[in-house]
């Protein structure tokens, strides 16, 4: 039963882990539905599904193979003791319902309170290990947070002691009452023994016969109330188990899209307006309308929550316009097969994602089909083979988790030759050199200025540096594009671009 739950358990995590990727990014954004939970289900619940194959099942067979046997037999000894017996099981069966309804819902609550504490953690060891593990330990520690972050885990373990201390406060005294129940059914079988004994129905060792082998039967049966909380943690694990494995893939936004022909053309948005799913009522791009033409450079700019990522959002299609439509050359973006579109674009964000592999491997990642002379190209035209080569085991040399063993101005140089690796026709850059001192930003520059050649690229962007080597800069305020064209026509023009400039928005070198 341990093979069967362990190869069962397996077969349907990687279908509820197929099911969760297939979904669109506004179903990853919805609270219940955050990695931590995600994982919580995968791993956790996960666990607990398994033992209802092979623990819980298990045990329920055994139990019903004994407990019919037992009453077959009793039977056959000796039908009117038995009968006795079968009239006090309603009155366990009754207990156990009981019994089963309270401990399932404390055992709901105690997950909802273990999962808390998950949480808790698991934000504590992601602000632990941003980056490099060390510096962030110091600068936690020189802002006093720890008091905070261990007040935090400790309000939730507090919390999830006390609802299991209730639980087991009920478990115990249900349980308690079905062992007494035992007890009182003996007495009414010897009772009832006695007087067929006295009426010569029954000899003494026939009474003794059938009522241990009724007793028997009564506590074999009242053994499955022990599995009455494990059970109860495996049906509703696999029931959350289950919602991940109804998710419908065909209805997604994502799945719509069939068309695999060469992009090429223009991009155009044409009167595009935008809501985030889970904040429908702040509308964050508002009738935009923008043409950006095949193989030239565009920088986005704006101030601070204008709207700028999301157009980078919605030609990736990680989400669909409230209204309008994103078009390249004659096809509407939503007519385009997602896995043909992704192919065909490469982003480099703000925030370096790495994987703890090789730099060759995080460079061909996803792309088997690249050699190693494409994986050197890659980083030549990045400007990083110098620095891969000056490491001590090269191109083979480990990332680190969360890039602990590079620098900032490497991991970025090795996204951008990530990107290059990859056959894409349209490059985006999210704010990829603000975090970067000049010196790195200086060397990642240089890689995009001949990453861009020969494609479509859009750079979300606050330095001035970075606007005056595109051909064209797009001015977006209050979710609308308000101005284009080159750094110096805007500058002339006196109008919001030239505001942000003179109010500091934009950062010099």
């Amino acid at each position: 039963m341990e093979s069967c739950g362990m190869a069962w358990i397996t077969h349907v995590r990687g279908f509820a882990l197929s099911k969760v990727l297939a979904q669109d990014k506004k179903y990853l954004d919805k609270p219940a539905n955050a990695p931590t939970r995600v994982v919580q289900v995968l791993v956790k619940d996960g666990d607990d599904a398994r033992n209802l194959v092979s623990v819980v099942w298990g045990q329920c067979s055994v139990v019903g193979t004994m407990l019919g046997v037992g009453l077959v037999w009793a039977l056959v000894r000796g039908w009117q003791l038995t009968l006795v017996g079968f009239a006090v099981g309603p009155v366990f069966a009754v207990t156990m319902m009981v019994h089963t309804r309270l401990v399932s819902r404390c055992e709901i609550r105690n997950k909802r309170a273990r999962e808390e504490v998950a949480k808790v953690y698991y934000e504590v060891r992601f602000l632990l290990s941003l980056s490099m593990i060390l510096s962030n330990i110091h600068g936690i520690r020189c802002m006093a947070f720890e008091g905070v972050f261990r007040s935090q885990f400790d309000a939730a373990t507090d919390k999830a002691l006390i609802t299991g201390v209730m639980g087991a406060f009920v478990e115990g005294c249900t349980y308690g009452l079905a062992s007494g129940l035992i007890y009182l059914a003996e007495a009414l079988l010897f009772y009832v023994g006695a007087i067929l004994i006295s009426r010569g129905t029954y000899t003494y060792l026939q009474m003794v016969e059938v009522l241990n082998l009724v007793v028997f039967s009564v506590t074999i049966g009242s053994q499955l109330m022990a599995f009455t909380e494990k059970s109860a943690k495996c049906v509703e694990a696999t029931n959350n188990l289950n919602n991940r494995i109804q998710l419908v893939i065909s209805s997604t936004d994502e799945s719509q899209g069939v068309l695999r022909h060469e992009l090429a053309g223009n991009i155009t948005f044409n009167n595009v307006q935008f809501s985030y799913p889970e904040r429908p009522e702040a509308t964050i791009l508002k009738n935009v309308n923008l043409t950006i033409e095949d193989g030239v450079c565009v920088a986005i700019v704006g101030s601070s929550g204008s709207g700028k990522p999301t157009i980078a959002s919605l030609l990736q299609r990680l989400y669909e316009p409230s209204s309008g439509s994103v078009a390249i050359g004659l096809n509407d973006l939503r007519d385009v097969e997602i896995k043909h579109l992704q192919d065909n674009v490469s982003v480099v964000s703000q925030h370096p994602n790495l994987f703890d592999a090789t730099i060759a491997g995080d460079i061909w990642y996803g792309n088997p089909a690249v050699s190693e002379v494409d994986i050197r190209r890659a980083a030549k035209a990045a400007h990083v083979h110098k620095s891969i080569m000056s490491l001590p085991h090269g191109y083979d040399t480990l990332v680190g988790e969360n890039m602990s063993l590079i620098s900032g101005g490497q991991a970025q140089r090795l996204q951008i030759a990530r990107a290059l690796v990859r056959p894409s026709r349209i490059l985006i850059l999210d704010e990829c050199t603000s975090a970067l001192d000049p010196e790195n930003q200086a060397a990642v520059l240089d890689a995009i200025r001949e990453a861009k050649v020969g494609r479509m690229t859009v750079m979300v962007t606050h330095k001035l540096q970075v606007m005056t080597m595109c051909d064209r800069i797009v001015v977006v305020s209050d979710g609308e594009v308000k101005e284009h064209g080159t750094y110096e026509e805007l500058m002339e023009m006196k109008g919001v671009f030239a505001g942000l400039a003179s109010r500091g928005e934009w950062i010099g070198e």
